[in-house]
């Protein structure tokens, strides 16, 4: 009796484990596949996107170019093409919310995170604000490949940079060529200094 006795407990310890470990990824434990699911509903830009039930989401760690900058279309097609229409994984933030009321979250599709892809392929730059600094050592892996590989904005936008790796050509006035003051709010639409394009 003894015996059958400390089975029917060992048998229901286990039971209450695998119970409990079933229902923690089910509530959005720390797996990827445990995560919530949510359905991208619109992107707004590169970093920006609407969620069904989360409202306004405001991807953590990263700042892709805003509307008018060097590669912004870039940046909102990539995380269009990605994510809109898509069910997504999200992490909620240690700071769930920002000063604007938008909800800070990390997404995933498939498994990777969206992130991780806007820094990988030059679409961002790394943009870390304590507490939501989980993956921080990741994204900034990311970001140093990418600027070494001249990926996406690196190799187009960051005019430091293209100045030391290319000869400085003087621009032929008379071809349409403008400073960006006398076209403010207009940009630089191929990178080669004439604005107003």
């Amino acid at each position: 009796m003894r015996n059958g006795w400390s089975v029917a407990v060992r048998l229901t310890a286990s039971c209450c484990v695998v119970v409990a470990c079933v229902g923690v990824a089910a509530c959005g434990g720390s797996s990827a596949a445990g995560r919530p699911g949510e359905r991208v509903t619109r992107v707004i830009d590169g970093d920006t996107v609407d969620m069904k039930r989360l409202g306004r989401v405001r991807l953590i760690g990263v700042d892709t170019p805003e509307q008018g900058r060097c590669f912004d279309d870039a940046a909102t097609r990539f995380t269009r093409e990605r994510l809109e229409g898509r069910v997504v994984r999200y992490e909620l933030g240690a700071e769930r919310r920002d000063r604007y009321d938008r909800t800070l979250a990390y997404l995933s599709r498939d498994g990777e995170m969206h992130t991780l892809a806007l820094l990988r392929e030059g679409y961002a730059r790394i943009l870390t604000i304590a507490p939501n600094d989980r993956y921080e050592s990741a994204f900034e892996r990311a970001e140093r490949e990418a600027r070494d590989g001249d990926d996406g904005l690196w190799g187009r936008c960051d005019p430091d940079r293209n100045a030391a790796q290319r000869p400085v050509e003087e621009e032929p006035r008379g071809r349409g060529c403008l400073p960006t003051s006398a076209c403010p709010g207009k940009r630089d639409g191929d990178g080669d200094g004439c604005y107003c394009e």
